[in-house]
């Protein structure tokens, strides 16, 4: 009876840990999953984040040129690459070099260049199509319409009153209102947070 006694505890013993080794091995990939989300999340809202510091840089460089009634540099800001913004310093009528220039994460002004070589989480400049570009580290989680490895593309461009009909901005004739940063194709992130796309 005892024998009998110490097979049955042994069995329980081995089903206990069966299923504790499976509870285990559950809760580790749903972990894995939750952390994965995470990190999706924390790359959108990285990237919004930067999209909206570069928004305000150039919206503060156009209000400048407008007061300083150089409608011409206004121009040029459309197709610019934002994070090359040259910031007027508030004393001297000299220029200087946006901090965001030197984030870690940006690569620069780039021709030709193959998404595919670039690593997940930067952004770089395509001088060739004139777009910010922001290549996806989370590919999972983002989708767009746009062929090749996940990455969003945005230009600026100017909002103005075509005063003379022409279909684009002349200096000093067309009524300069805003400069936008847009995305060039549609996109969303599947892990959702305030101010998603």
């Amino acid at each position: 009876m005892a024998l009998f006694s110490q097979h049955i505890q042994r069995q329980l013993s081995l089903m206990e840990l069966g299923m504790v080794t499976a509870i285990v091995l559950v809760l580790i990939v749903v972990g894995i999953h939750k952390m994965r989300t995470l990190m999706a999340r924390a790359e959108q809202s990285s990237m919004e984040a930067t999209l909206y510091n570069l928004q305000q840089a150039l919206g503060m460089t156009a209000l400048s040129r407008l007061i300083h009634q150089d409608y011409a540099a206004i121009a040029e800001l459309e197709h610019s690459n934002p994070f090359a913004i040259k910031l007027r310093s508030s004393q001297q009528g000299d220029a200087m070099v946006s901090p965001l220039q030197r984030s870690a994460n940006y690569l620069g002004e780039l021709h030709d260049m193959d998404p595919g070589s670039v690593a997940g989480g930067s952004w770089y400049f395509d001088a060739g199509e004139a777009s910010l570009v922001y290549r996806v580290n989370h590919e999972g989680s983002f989708y767009s319409e746009l062929p090749g490895p996940k990455r969003a593309r945005f230009q600026a461009h100017l909002r103005y009153t075509d005063v003379d009909g022409n279909g684009r901005y002349d200096p000093g004739t067309d009524g300069f209102s805003a400069i936008h940063l847009v995305p060039r194709e549609p996109y969303h992130w599947s892990a959702k947070t305030d101010g998603s796309h």
